[in-house]
């Protein structure tokens, strides 16, 4: 008998987390599409609620207030690019192998991820940063940064603050996504090369 409450309430909480992480999913995704039609400006929670389809009070047994949600999704989004980011990467390839991989999967994730990627814009610019998330986020991503200063310290990445290098991979990398959103440069291959090579052209010393 005692192993059977047990087991009942086990089975309860898993399907009450359960249900706690598809309302969080909602949340976010409600989240995402409005910060995509408006700004962050013209969301509120009882836009965000309305869009998720919950009651406002819901939303706020969740998340406090605009500032924890919208630093709560950057950081979940974070922690997923982080993810797929490093899936299957081999970090002790040559240096150049395993920059172009880096390099295919960031186009592809700005490519395939519109909504995404107009959130972290707002988000970069907006009032609501959290200086420990942002910590956080940063963190995530160190494999990254191990790589770029390897290729300095091998003398074939140019010898710069890590500031300026991301400035000119995020540059390039977003310019080349809006070429191929805007169908002005194909998806293929070919053309994959010839944007990479013009990065490392870029980079190398």
């Amino acid at each position: 008998m005692e192993r059977f409450v047990k087991m009942n309430k086990c089975s309860f909480i898993c399907r009450m987390r359960a249900k706690d992480k598809q309302k969080i999913e909602a949340i976010y995704k409600a989240t995402l599409s409005l910060t995509q039609q408006m700004g962050f400006g013209g969301i509120t929670m009882a836009r965000i609620a309305r869009e998720a389809g919950m009651a406002t009070g819901t939303l706020y047994i969740y998340f406090k207030n605009k500032e924890e949600l919208i630093n709560s999704l950057y950081l979940y989004l974070k922690r997923q690019k982080a993810k797929n980011f490093l899936t299957d990467m081999n970090f002790d390839n040559p240096l150049k192998v395993v920059l172009k991989q880096m390099f295919t999967k960031m186009l592809m994730g700005i490519v395939n991820e519109s909504a995404e990627l107009a959130f972290l814009e707002q988000y970069h610019r907006s009032p609501f940063i959290d200086e420990a998330v942002q910590t956080e986020a940063m963190q995530l991503f160190q494999p990254f940064f191990d790589i770029i200063e390897r290729g300095q310290k091998e003398f074939l990445i140019k010898d710069v603050k890590m500031d300026l290098i991301m400035a000119y991979l995020s540059g390039t990398i977003h310019e080349f996504s809006a070429l191929i959103q805007d169908n002005r440069m194909p998806l293929n291959e070919d053309s994959f090369d010839l944007m990479f090579t013009m990065m490392w052209d870029g980079l190398k010393t």
